[in-house]
């Protein structure tokens, strides 16, 4: 029989009636501690939408802006299972750090949200998009300048047909003229290719066969490589459009801006002071320090603002002989200057003259 601490026994119905009120208490408290543990946890997070959603390869290091629910300090984006420098904003909203080496390559990448322990886990994955480049449904055509990887300036044309006119300089000195590369080639899909070029150098390095492979954005850039075949030497460049190829277009005649004597410096076996005068019935004639004397022609083309020029040598001092060259000529209004690049019929010799006229 039950007692009390007097030692007086305790009735039975009071005796349950405590062992019922001992066992509710231990279940609330332990309810209590259940509430409190769950308390504790971490929701698990839900991913809903990227800003952006894609981009396309090749571009530079961005911020990725996911929305969704249930995120806590802590939680971290995962780009295809590795973790990226992650902000908190609040509950729905976090950042990410992605980095260009991330969206170097065309293709996809599955972003989660992960919370750590305890409760949090890892969010559904959402798809982003890294797209190939639109494919450019123009040609590489233009007149085009920039600068090499080594220091040198480059200029030149990219014909409709093709056939291409590039002038580069000494290295970092853009005044002095050190090759021509001529050549024809193909424009598709953003991608320009010749496999028959051939440099002419004048530094004394002969002339070359090359190869070119560049991209392009019509009537942007133009950015690629001059390789010499059988070498691992190569030109790297990186252009971009000049305006007046198509202003205007075509060509102007041959107008009192043009039709007067250039003086500058000819390049081809021999360096050297050189005059061209022009008249307006378009016949070109000129004479070097040397006392080479030329003769030719020069015409507006009908398709861009360049011209077509013709040269015959006329003996003599001339390195070039009796031989003839034909080219193209560039004019620019500012400042006043010819610049022409020819080649014999069997790409054997080449001549370049650049000069300037007071205006």
């Amino acid at each position: 029989m039950s007692r009390t601490t007097l030692g007086q026994p305790l009735s039975r119905p009071i005796a349950r009636f405590l062992t019922v009120i001992l066992a509710l208490l231990f279940t609330v408290i332990a309810a209590c501690g259940d509430d409190n543990d769950n308390k504790s946890k971490s929701p698990v997070p839900v991913l809903t939408a990227l800003s952006p959603a894609s981009v396309t390869v090749g571009d530079a290091a961005f911020t990725l802006t996911v929305t969704g629910s249930g995120f806590v300090v802590g939680s971290t984006v995962n780009w295809s299972g590795g973790a990226r420098p992650t902000t908190f904003v609040n509950a729905s909203q976090l950042t990410a750090a992605i980095p260009a080496t991330d969206v170097a390559t065309a293709g996809t990448a599955q972003v989660t949200v992960v919370t750590p322990a305890p409760g949090g886990g890892s969010s559904s994955a959402v798809t982003f998009t890294i797209q190939s480049p639109p494919a450019s449904t123009g040609t590489a055509e233009g007149w085009w300048r920039g600068t090499s990887s080594t220091g040198r300036s480059v200029e030149g044309l990219v014909l409709g047909s093709g056939e291409y006119w590039w002038i580069y300089s000494a290295v970092n000195n853009s005044a002095v003229i050190a090759g021509l590369a001529q050549g024809n080639g193909t424009s598709q899909n953003g991608r320009f290719v010749s496999s028959n070029g051939i440099d002419f150098n004048f530094e004394g390095a002969g002339n070359s066969p090359v190869t070119v492979d560049a991209t392009y954005v019509e009537e942007k850039s133009f950015d690629g490589a001059v390789k010499y075949t059988g070498t691992t030497n190569a030109l790297t460049y990186t252009t971009t459009y000049y305006f007046e190829y198509r202003f205007p277009s075509p060509a102007p005649p041959l107008g009192p801006w043009i039709t007067t004597t250039f003086s500058g410096t000819s390049y081809s076996g021999l360096t050297e002071y050189t005059e061209v005068t022009i008249a307006s019935s378009g016949e070109l004639t000129g004479l070097s320090a040397s006392g080479c004397k030329f003769a030719g022609t020069i015409s507006p083309s009908t398709e861009a603002n360049y011209y077509n020029v013709t040269v015959t040598f006329q003996g003599g001092a001339c390195v070039n002989g009796i031989g003839t060259v034909t080219g193209t000529a560039l004019f620019d209004f500012y400042p006043r200057r010819l610049t022409s690049a020819a080649v014999n019929s069997t790409r054997t010799s080449g001549y370049v003259f650049v000069g300037t006229a007071p205006w």
